[in-house]
């Protein structure tokens, strides 16, 4: 293809990638463009990202955001994501968070006052056995 439209290496690629992502709007473009002189615009031109350079960073940087600090932040208020897919008992408040007794994060493992409140929940549920 480089031979035979004189054309460098990177227009060459571009112009098979889009070849094999739709053949006949290739061809026809081809042949417009021969034909007719239509100017299609350069296939080695900036796109997206290039175009676009700051709102493609401040998109980015909203969608990290929200992927590592909001959603788990709003998981982690509301109790957390459980097997069962809800807490068969009450919750208890820690720390201004809701947690489900039966289901204790990590998190919580070494603090003692946290886990003697879920004791302190579990032998109330189990009638002070």
């Amino acid at each position: 293809y480089m031979e035979t439209d004189r054309c460098d290496r990177a227009t060459a690629q571009r112009n098979m990638d889009a070849y094999f992502c739709d053949p006949n709007g290739w061809v026809i473009s081809k042949q417009r463009t021969k034909n007719l002189g239509e100017n299609f615009g350069d296939i080695n031109g900036p796109t997206g990202v290039q175009k676009r350079p700051i709102f493609s960073f401040i998109w980015g940087t909203f969608t990290v955001w929200a992927i590592f600090v909001f959603f788990p932040g709003k998981i982690a208020a509301n109790g957390g994501i459980h097997p069962s897919g809800f807490c068969v008992s009450e919750r208890v408040v820690v720390n201004g968070k809701k947690i489900c007794p039966q289901y204790t994060p990590n998190v919580f493992a070494n603090d003692q006052a946290f886990l003697n409140r879920v004791l302190i929940q579990e032998s109330r549920e189990n009638g002070g056995k």
